[in-house]
């Protein structure tokens, strides 16, 4: 029987471990708190691919595991000062606090407290596989692929909304203008920047200086494949800075360029043609400002792209030669993930639908990711994800300032993650 106060406590323990991308180090302290949970439920745990993934199986699997469910323990980083409950975990009116518990902590418990229930009544045919660096490069999930040619018939990330069986991918671009001087020797605009800038996150802080007054705009952080339920803090400084006309002269292909993209979220803001993208699944294109840097004369803008799930690499050659020529600018592509699409009339994914059914009582259809994650690289992998914002109504908490999840949502999905696991492999026997 799934106890919810062990579950919990187990999340507060990982929750505890700090493991931004960035430091690896914290990132294996996390992956070793979490192999200790494993170990201590009877399975057996250990480090691949230079230690950047940590690998959870039953005590003895025969052949090819049927099931590979994916998670990862990085996270993006967090202000202390900025939170009003403790980033490092806590427990206040039915909800878990800390950063991770989306994203993706409180879903890798999920998974090993789901399988030591089933302990005995299903195939022993199942691995958890834990990243490092979902939140950056991937190169963990890289360096696994590379070392395991014989991966499990069928993945899922617990990462995301719902059941998804595609995502959009997403292109880092980086636009860089060239001051316009006024006088000789004039410098109007002297700063403007994103503290703590990262290409996932919309950000919550903005900081300029024109002569010798600092401006400065606060935002509110989400992250940036959902936009429109935060608050861009890098486009309401722009819309400020506008009304300062000599810094408008400065660099005036910059704010023509965050003006169009104000206007709309959708790829055609920019003024590319929209009988370039191919919607068919109804999720355009969008085009998020993430970051900006002033070094010298040369200011730089970073704009995290979330693609049409049928987008492709010539689309983003296009996108990135229409700024360039139109926007007097030189504009580069940083990195880039392609879409990423499975048949949702694959039985795999019937399944899924059906568990969700069956414990929410509501009718659910598989749907496509706004964000990308692992699963748009490892092949036959989807998205079975544990929120339920728009059931309640409420906003995502993912990568935002007091980051945090019912407990009750907790114990609904593990109890639809039963449910799937139960099906599959009573469908096998």
């Amino acid at each position: 029987m799934l106890r919810q106060e062990d579950i919990v406590n187990d999340i507060l323990r990982i929750v505890a471990v700090p493991s931004f991308t960035d430091n690896a180090e914290d990132v294996v302290k996390c992956q070793t708190e979490y192999k200790a949970i494993a170990e201590e439920m009877g399975f057996v745990a250990h480090f691949e691919a230079g230690r950047k993934v940590l690998v959870i199986e039953p005590k003895e699997v025969c052949g090819v595991p049927e099931i590979g469910i994916v998670v990862h323990l990085d996270t993006v980083p967090f202000a202390k000062s900025e939170w009003s409950h403790n980033p490092l975990g806590e427990v206040t009116d039915g909800r878990i606090y800390g950063r991770g518990v989306v994203d993706d902590k409180a879903a890798a418990i999920m998974a090993l407290h789901a399988v030591k229930e089933l302990e005995g009544k299903i195939a022993d045919s199942w691995q958890i596989i834990v990243g490092s660096c979902e939140e950056g490069d991937w190169s963990d999930m890289e360096s696994y692929m590379n070392s395991n040619p014989k991966l499990p018939k069928f993945l899922f990330t617990i990462d995301g909304d719902g059941v998804q069986n595609g995502c959009r991918g997403y292109a880092d671009i980086e636009v860089e203008f060239r001051r316009k001087a006024l006088l000789p020797g004039i410098k109007v605009l002297k700063q403007l920047h994103v503290p703590n800038a990262t290409n996932n996150v919309v950000p919550g802080k903005a900081v300029a200086m024109v002569w010798q007054d600092v401006h400065q705009q606060e935002g509110k952080a989400v992250h940036s494949s959902i936009p429109e339920t935060g608050e861009n803090a890098l486009m309401k400084l722009v819309d400020e800075l506008r009304g300062i006309k000599e810094v408008v002269q400065e660099f005036p292909n910059f704010f023509e360029l965050m003006s169009k993209i104000k206007n709309s979220t959708v790829q055609e803001s920019i003024g590319f043609p929209a009988d370039e993208i191919d919607c068919k699944e109804g999720c355009e294109t969008i085009v998020v400002p993430v970051g900006c840097s002033l070094d010298g004369d040369d200011l730089t803008l970073t704009l995290n792209v979330r693609l049409c799930v049928h987008s492709c690499s010539s689309m983003i050659s296009k996108m990135l030669m229409h700024i360039c020529l139109n926007y007097d600018s030189n504009c580069y592509l940083r990195d880039m993930k392609l879409p990423a699409y499975v048949d949702s009339d694959s039985a795999y994914i019937q399944k899924m639908l059906e568990s969700y059914e069956e414990v929410l009582g509501i009718e659910t259809k598989p749907n496509v990711a706004m964000g990308t994650g692992y699963n748009s690289m490892l092949p036959n992998c989807v998205i079975f994800g544990p929120r339920f914002a728009v059931e309640h109504d409420e906003e995502d908490y993912c990568h935002a300032v007091d980051e945090s999840r019912k407990i009750s949502d907790v114990m609904k999905f593990t109890e639809i993650l039963l449910r799937y696991l139960e099906k599959v492999w009573h469908n096998k026997n």
